[in-house]
């Protein structure tokens, strides 16, 4: 598995942007209960000639910018690709920006995902009474998030009409996860089973919190996605099953 670095110095000074994930892809009605922003895929190591054209062709001049702050022309002078110079290990504004055009053009890489997670020293629920570290419930439901909305930004699964199934979690915290610093997640996809219209059914998923280039916590959640039709089903036998 990749190691889960942070963002380089010069951007963690910079004025923090986050890109929130959209409320419906984390099941959540309120904004101020979405902890994670900038979520991204890995980016491609390679990028043909032809993918760049298309690339091109629809780009910004913002996404132009990234793209060649990336990538590089292929050294051989008769290379078909551009060639990424370092996949970054964290996530941020500029870099989910330019992975959300790779997928609005089809242009695919391997299951590794990131995130920043986001939250309100002032929540009500998680920060009842004042506390000088990340609660680590709320560092559990960030992963929660993040899992639910890859599943369905990059796995497939229907927004509407589709439920996440948690059937285990394995967590390990390994270190405080301090209030004032970045935090970033990374995600692995792991063994995935994917149904007859191609979207994620049952996987596990192997995701890393890091603060200040220290891995803070590791958990590895295994769970369902179901259709709306396959979670009334489970239920309906469930209730039969108790009436016995």
């Amino acid at each position: 598995m990749n190691k889960l670095t942070e963002r380089p110095e010069k951007i963690v000074q910079q004025e923090e942007r986050h890109l929130p994930v959209d409320k419906k892809l984390v099941h959540k009605h309120n904004i101020e209960n979405v902890f994670i922003a900038n979520l991204r895929k890995s980016l491609p190591l390679k990028i043909s000639w032809g993918d760049y054209y298309i690339f091109s062709d629809n780009a910004s001049e913002l996404e132009k910018s990234i793209f060649d702050r990336h990538y590089v022309p292929g050294q051989n002078s008769n290379s078909d690709f551009f060639i990424l110079m370092e996949e970054p290990q964290y996530a941020d504004c500029e870099l989910a920006t330019l992975s959300d055009f790779f997928q609005s053009c089809k242009i695919d890489s391997e299951n590794l995902f990131f995130a920043e997670m986001i939250f309100n020293p002032g929540h009500p629920y998680y920060f009842e009474h004042p506390n000088d570290h990340v609660p680590g419930m709320m560092l559990i439901e960030s992963v929660r998030q993040m899992i639910v909305a890859c599943s369905h930004k990059y796995g497939g699964a229907p927004i509407e009409n589709s439920f996440f199934i948690v059937s285990g979690i394995n967590v390990q915290f390994l270190n405080y996860v301090e209030l004032s610093e970045s935090v970033q997640l990374m995600l692995a996809l792991g063994d995935c089973f994917v149904n007859a219209t191609g979207s994620w059914a049952d996987a596990i998923f192997d995701v890393t919190i890091c603060q200040n280039n220290k891995q803070n916590a590791k958990m590895i959640f295994k769970g369902n996605i179901l259709t709306k039709r396959a979670y009334d089903r489970i239920m309906a036998s469930r209730k039969l099953n108790a009436k016995g």
